[in-house]
């Protein structure tokens, strides 16, 4: 199923590659994914986050 024309695909994958880049960064200072994700919501419900309509 395609879900991204083929000049927001590569847009997606550079996402990707930064995920990728943090996963083993989170590892790095003993945290799972799910902390990660949990410090995360906090965070976004204390603060806000960054989301906005494109």
């Amino acid at each position: 199923m395609q879900i991204f024309n083929n000049s927001s695909n590569k847009d997606v994958e550079k996402l990707a590659d930064i995920i990728e880049a943090i996963y083993p960064i989170v590892a790095n200072k003993g945290l799972t994914l799910e902390d990660f994700e949990q410090i995360r919501l906090k965070k976004f419900v204390e603060r806000g986050g960054f989301r906005e309509t494109y």
